[in-house]
């Protein structure tokens, strides 16, 4: 199981560890990430890591695909981590043209900071 849920700041989470994943793992993380949120019936928070990931082609595809029919739907915010440079200005982008709330993160723990306060959820040190 290449996804999973993850409680942080009284919340779940659904966790997308991407790192060192091949194209093949990358895929299957898309339908495992979809068949978990299908059956939701609230928007839910995302975690992505795609540190050191190179994202083909393909992976684009299915996750454009996959965020019509299920991501769209079922997800609330979505945090990245190991977007930079380039991809992070074409990550702005995507967010504009189909109105998604991604926001890409140097490290998890400022990712999932961002997703409680997004969802109304007080921090504390």
């Amino acid at each position: 199981m290449l996804s999973k849920w993850k409680k942080s700041h009284g919340q779940w989470v659904l966790y997308l560890d991407c790192r060192e994943l091949g194209e093949e793992e990358l895929l299957q993380i898309l339908d495992e990430a979809a068949e978990k949120l299908r059956p939701m019936t609230a928007k839910v928070p995302v975690l992505a890591n795609v540190e050191d990931v190179i994202l083909s082609t393909e992976f684009m595809e299915k996750m454009k695909e996959l965020g019509q029919k299920v991501f769209n739907e079922k997800v609330d915010y979505t945090a990245i981590v190991g977007v930079s440079g380039v991809k992070k200005v074409l990550l702005s982008s995507y967010n504009f043209l189909v109105g998604r709330n991604m926001k890409a993160f140097d490290n998890e723990e400022d990712a999932l900071d961002w997703l409680a306060v997004v969802q109304g959820k007080t921090i504390t040190s």
